[in-house]
């Protein structure tokens, strides 16, 4: 059964007792709901008519009784009882049976548009029909979530994650290459360094869970997080700071990347509890966050660019300053929503870590590695920094043997292994494609502008290609060729490169531009999405019932563990093949580096899909088929709906495909 925890029980609870009844008043039968797990309990309805709190919803204990002589302000038996919309939504009218989509409808008629009958058509119908149909979307989003979250979620996911994140990415290489003028393999070291947060995700959100501050899980990390992170764009954005401060660079951009995966795994685990209640809203808030967050991508791409080129790299960093402040204003205001625990329950939450030990300790392992990473490419030998790397990779996979479901855990090394055999030699590619005539009098000589703007641009429009097509046509193949078509073509992708290195495009009368627009921009987006697709999907139907947030985030902690190590393993390459990217520069081994490492290695992950990856369809229910371990015993005096959880409900956010295989 389902008891909304929220100061609206109060008015349920009345529609369960006889009118006029004095004392504590009976929880309302909800019994025709029923969930398959008590994990799965609504404790935050949301809706404009929900009482607020901070912005936000206050919560009660859903075992509290209520007494209407306690509480002055509560309604009497007889007054007209106004539920919010979420209790509307489960309950129905009567508060005894659920409340069909077409009851919703009813309530709300504004918040849906459809085109009028066949025979009332006219030219206008079909003309204004985006139009309305996109009212009726802002209304439903407006009506159901409120302004203020909608506000929050436009900060968190357009200007921070959106822009900022982009800026972050995008803004490395120039700022490596012109204001620190350090080599490409120090690059490469840096990029390692600057990403490592995005391994820690699950431990980020496994301490706030789990620690609230001043009796908020999420509020004060976000304020924290985001201070922290505008502290660090100003300093790159005025301190001059030269090649012997480059390390003290990479960790700036390390806080500033920190700061980015706070805000968007707090905000993410918010829209994801929103969703869960209010289901008739269907895909509303993540396609309104995509939205934004690529609005915001497109924004930042656009701008970092022509700032390069024009020699404004330091004030691409000025500029972040204020996105990344600009968070700051809504989460005070308490735009997230958040709930402030009693006083009586801001203590550290131990019984959440003893219910799901295991995988607290392999997110904190995970955590600690990644940071241990970082500091060895920092101090260490390139030969140090592969050792680490491999030796964390074998750690963290067989663990994953020991705490995941034995399928789950083969997927997840798959995935790893994609990842990870996909070597990262960016220190090497992207000096080549944007080094100067003094350095390679015959390259491509690329503009920031180009390879930066433009660039980014087009990876988009096939990245929703590959969509499109894994949507068109993929929907009923099996999980295995379905990893094997985007393999082959990431490989074929790989071949344009190795076609500008060894000019051999120039030879056929093709340019450098259109040739790599054509590899990297189109075939390869095309099968990263290919490949990410069947990837969620596989992990969303093996995940184990009633802690999903949690193993979500844990796996995608893993897929970016497996990017640190690419780049790690990228970085002793570009040693081995002697490739020198600063005067006299010496590109004359980078073909057969891109052959190694973005085509023999890629295809040696294809035998392993014959022992980890399940021959079945995308349609077959792969969780029954699979023994699940039963779910924890709750721990006495816990609440019902908790789990250590870091309620990064999306995969998709997580895994997201961003410029040049981050996630």
């Amino acid at each position: 059964a389902v008891c909304f925890e929220v100061e609206s029980n109060r008015k349920l609870a009345l529609m369960s007792s006889p009118a006029g009844a004095e004392g504590p008043l009976r929880e309302p039968d909800l019994s025709p709901i029923q969930f398959s797990n008590e994990e799965h309990r609504l404790e935050e309805p949301v809706g404009e008519k929900a009482l607020r709190h901070r912005g936000g919803f206050r919560q009660l204990p859903s075992t509290e009784s209520f007494d209407l002589s306690e509480d002055p302000g509560s309604p009497s038996a007889e007054s007209d009882v106004d539920f919010t919309d979420s209790a509307r939504l489960l309950l129905g009218q009567s508060g005894s049976a659920p409340m069909t989509l077409e009851e919703f409808k009813q309530l709300h008629p504004t918040w849906f548009y459809e085109l009028p009958p066949r025979d009332a058509r006219r030219w206008h119908s079909y003309a204004l029909y985006p139009l309305r149909k996109f009212n009726a979307h802002r209304r439903r989003l407006v009506g159901t979530f409120s302004w203020r979250f909608l506000v929050m979620l436009t900060s968190a996911y357009m200007l921070m994650k959106g822009m900022l994140y982009s800026f972050l990415l995008i803004a490395q290489l120039p700022y490596c290459q012109t204001v620190l003028q350090i080599s490409g393999e120090r690059y490469q070291g840096f990029g390692t360094i600057a990403m490592t947060p995005w391994g820690m995700k699950a431990f980020v959100g496994a301490i706030s869970d789990t620690v609230p501050i001043r009796g908020y899980h999420k509020t004060y990390y976000i304020l924290i997080a985001a201070g922290i992170a505008t502290a660090c764009f100003l300093s790159l954005g005025v301190l001059p700071l030269g090649p012997d401060s480059a390390n003290f660079a990479a960790l700036l951009f390390f806080l500033c990347h920190f700061g980015v995966v706070v805000v968007d795994l707090l905000c993410e685990g918010k829209y994801a509890e929103v969703m869960v209640a209010n289901p008739f809203t269907g895909s509303d808030c993540v396609s309104f966050v995509w939205g934004v967050y690529m609005l915001g991508q497109l924004v930042a791409a656009s701008t970092v660019g022509p700032m390069a080129d024009a020699g404004l790299t330091k004030s691409i960093f000025l500029i972040c300053l204020p996105l990344s402040a600009q968070v700051l204003v809504p989460t005070g205001l308490g735009y997230l929503g958040e709930t402030q625990l009693p006083r009586g329950e801001r203590h550290i939450r131990k019984d959440k870590i003893t219910m799901h030990k295991k995988i607290f300790g392999l997110a904190a392992l995970m955590a600690a590695l990644a940071v241990g990473l970082a500091i060895t490419t920092l101090l260490g030998t390139d030969t140090a920094v592969l050792s680490f790397s491999l030796i964390a990779s074998v750690l963290l996979n067989g663990l994953a043997f020991k705490v995941l479901p034995p399928m789950l855990a083969r997927c997840n090394l798959y995935m790893f292994l994609v990842a990870a055999m996909y070597i990262q030699i960016d220190g090497a590619l992207d000096y080549f494609y944007t080094a100067s005539p003094d350095c390679l009098e015959n390259g491509p000589h690329f503009s920031y502008t180009f390879y930066s703007t433009w660039s980014q641009i087009v990876q988009a429009v096939f990245g929703a290609v590959g969509v499109f097509v894994f949507q068109a046509f993929l929907g009923g193949w099996r999980f295995r060729p379905l990893f094997w078509i985007p393999t082959l073509l990431r490989v074929a992708a790989s071949t344009v490169d190795i076609s500008i290195v060894r000019r051999w495009n120039t030879a056929a009368g093709l340019s450098d531009h259109a040739t790599y627009m054509l590899g990297y921009n189109m075939v390869y987006q095309v099968a990263y999405m290919l490949e990410f697709m069947p990837a969620v999907l596989l992990n969303s139907k093996l995940c184990p019932k009633g802690i999903e947030a949690t193993i979500y985030s844990l796996l995608a902690g893993y897929q970016n563990f497996g990017q640190s190590v690419a780049r790690s393993i990228g970085l002793y390459l570009i040693g081995v093949f002697k490739i020198e990217t600063s005067a006299p520069c010496n590109f004359d081994n980078l073909s057969w580096l891109i052959l190694v490492s973005h085509f023999i290695l890629p295809l040696l992950t294809i035998p392993f899909t014959f022992w980890l990856i399940p021959n079945m369809k995308m349609t077959d229910d792969l969780f029954a088929a699979t023994p699940q371990p039963p779910p924890p015993a709750r721990m006495a005096g816990s609440r019902a709906g908790d789990s250590y959880g870091v309620e990064d409900a999306s995969m998709m956010a997580d895994l997201s495909p961003t410029l040049r295989d981050t996630a």
